[in-house]
């Protein structure tokens, strides 16, 4: 019978039956296969094919010795649909074995079903909600079995120290097919102008396509990120990306991927964040307003000491002998209050300045000591006192220092205006602490010794437009709450056993 009507497969058993690999496929067999091509079936392990190990060994260890020997045995397709074949191996050269077969009984019957399943598969494909993408992955397959080989268990460090190799399988891994929906967003509508590398649609983001090679390798089942993608137009879309791993004991040419299109997602995020940013810009304005007394104090003393001292060099300087050292050292003392004022000004104009949130390690510490700054005199003024309880080698938080100095002000301030409207408290103090707690966090307690929070007010103190104060905008602690969160963090008010109220933030280290 010709080889091409005969379904038949030649494999190479130089590794052993139990891994012997497929170098060719005859037309008839990659038909009953399933498969698309011979590219489907070559470099897959025959043993995925043949449901029974035993049987498939007896018959290619007799054909290797040119022994006849058929045995019935069922197979699998590549969709995984079973049949009884006849099986028989023939020896074509010293480690070559061609295998065909016979169909067993219902020949006509699985030709109709597996072209069936084909249909359905190419129907689903077509019509899923997703953008589907077939790509052509046997490069990172045969490249991981070689580094495997060769003993290498670190993939992560191994494309540290060979960048070119990402590069080369961003170059290697072909758009094999495509659906109908992702022909429409990243295409121009035909399928056939994406079958291109993949190299194009990553547009160069060669880390995240390194984070993809590393979780194949690793085993993983599959791989999800966030990632922007090129269209053939030039423009870029945000995507959920997922590509699932076939199995390593199945060398399959393809990988499938899905992309979940989340621009409009993502450009509302921002939008989102924008309108945050906004909201916390005004209100730190809100607050720079109730503390214009505080900041023209903090001023006002530097400015009023480089006077005090500007005066008395001048008087050093007019005597009949200039005592030019006492002049010297009263410059000294002006240029460190001109250093105290600027300080000042720098703070000032930190939280009025408008900015997007910004990402930068920084110690909560510091941040709580620039807050305090910024408010004690205004604490002094309700005859409150300050006290700092700051744990130190604290690690560092990750976020904008700005906001979260915004958020410790803002807790200091409600905190002073709280005491100030008890007649007769028992104490006027504020304590705010810090310290590190075993899940990764730092704590950082504000407590006070106003009137505490009341029943009717406990659940709605982080509402926005929610206030006890009659001048009030009610959006200080909605937005301290916002920024918290924003930070992963979070955010609790209550009263404390001992009287008065206490915040309570958790904000996670930087890893």
């Amino acid at each position: 019978m010709a080889i091409e009507t005969l379904p038949c497969l030649l494999i190479h058993e130089a590794s052993g039956f139990d891994s012997a690999t497929i170098t060719f496929a005859s037309p008839s067999a990659i038909s009953i296969l399933g498969a698309n091509s011979l590219n489907d079936l070559c470099g897959r392990e025959l043993s995925s094919l043949v449901a029974s190990d035993d049987t498939l060994v007896n018959v290619l260890h007799a054909g290797l010795n040119d022994i006849v020997h058929i045995a019935s045995a069922p197979m699998i397709t590549i969709s995984g649909v079973k049949f009884k074949a006849d099986l028989r191996a023939i020896r074509s050269s010293a480690s070559v074995i061609c295998l065909a077969w016979t169909v067993a009984d219902g020949a006509e019957a699985l030709r109709e079903e597996l072209e069936a399943a084909r249909h359905q598969a190419r129907k689903s494909f077509d019509e899923l909600p997703a953008a589907l993408w077939k790509i052509d992955g046997k490069f990172s397959f045969h490249l991981f079995r070689a580094l495997k080989q060769q003993g290498v268990t670190d993939i992560d460090a191994y494309f540290e120290a060979h960048p070119e190799i990402v590069e080369q399988a961003m170059r290697e891994s072909v758009v094999a097919d495509v659906n109908a929906l992702t022909a429409q967003k990243f295409g121009r509508g035909n399928p056939e102008e994406l079958r291109i590398p993949v190299e194009y649609f990553w547009d160069g983001n060669s880390q995240a396509f390194r984070r993809l090679l590393v979780a194949k390798f690793q085993g993983a089942e599959e791989f999800v990120e966030e990632i922007r993608m090129r269209t053939l137009d030039g423009e870029f879309r945000d995507v959920l990306f997922t590509m699932t791993f076939p199995p390593d004991t199945q060398p399959d040419r393809y990988t499938y991927i899905s992309m979940i299109d989340i621009t409009d997602r993502v450009h509302a995020e921002e939008h989102l964040r924008r309108i945050e940013s906004e909201f916390a810009h005004s209100s730190r304005l809100a607050l720079l307003g109730e503390l214009t007394a505080s900041i023209a104090h903090e001023i006002n003393q530097p400015l009023s000491a480089m006077a005090t001292n500007g005066d008395a060099a001048m008087r050093w300087l007019d005597r009949d002998e200039p005592d030019t050292c006492q002049a010297k050292n009263r410059v000294s003392r002006i240029v460190e209050d001109a250093r105290r004022a600027s300080e000042v000004v720098h703070r000032v104009r930190s939280l009025a300045r408008p900015q997007m949130r910004q990402h930068c390690e920084f110690g909560i510490n510091d941040v709580v000591r620039e807050a305090v700054r910024l408010v004690r005199h205004q604490s002094l003024k309700h005859r409150v006192s300050i006290a700092l309880s700051l744990s130190p080698d604290l690690p560092p938080v990750l976020g904008d220092p700005i906001q979260l100095q915004q958020v410790v002000a803002n807790l200091i301030v409600n905190s002073s205006q709280a005491i100030a409207s008890v007649p007769v408290p028992r104490a006027r103090r504020i304590i705010v602490e810090t310290a590190l707690i075993d899940d990764g966090h730092i704590a950082l307690n504000v407590t006070d010794t106003g009137p505490g929070i009341s029943e009717s007010s406990i659940n709605h103190i982080f509402d926005g437009f929610f206030t006890t104060k009659d001048e009030g905008m009610g959006m200080g602690l909605a937005i301290s709450r916002t920024i918290v969160m924003a930070h992963k963090g979070t955010i609790e008010g209550k009263n404390s056993p001992e009287g008065g109220a206490v915040f309570e933030l958790r904000l996670p280290i930087s890893n």
